[in-house]
């Protein structure tokens, strides 16, 4: 996994570590992440949303000619909601912005 480099150069700045260690702590974060997420937890990032993951109901499909059963779907996918106050803030923005 490869991180964005103006995003490490921005946690650098901010932090005032060396780059390599920037580097190194934030893959260890997006890496813990992204097992937590694997494993089936939510993640719960203060400010930004919530990940979650949601797992589809299995459908029985059948075939018309054969009448063979088949189970489609099940699949897990990863549920985002964004906290409520950064969607007021993006809104706000947006306004700010806007051109009448």
């Amino acid at each position: 996994m490869r991180v964005d480099g103006a995003f490490v150069q921005s946690f650098v700045d901010y932090s005032r570590m060396d780059r390599e260690v920037s580097d190194v702590l934030v893959q260890a974060l997006l890496n813990r992440m992204r097992q937590a997420l694997l494993d089936g937890h939510s993640l719960d990032v203060p400010t930004i949303g919530e990940l979650t993951i949601h797992q589809s109901r299995p459908r029985a499909l059948v075939n018309p000619t054969s009448g063979q059963t088949r189970e489609l779907g099940g699949e897990r996918t990863i549920l985002f909601r964004p906290d409520r106050t950064l969607v007021r803030e993006l809104n706000a923005a947006r306004k700010d912005h806007d051109v009448a």
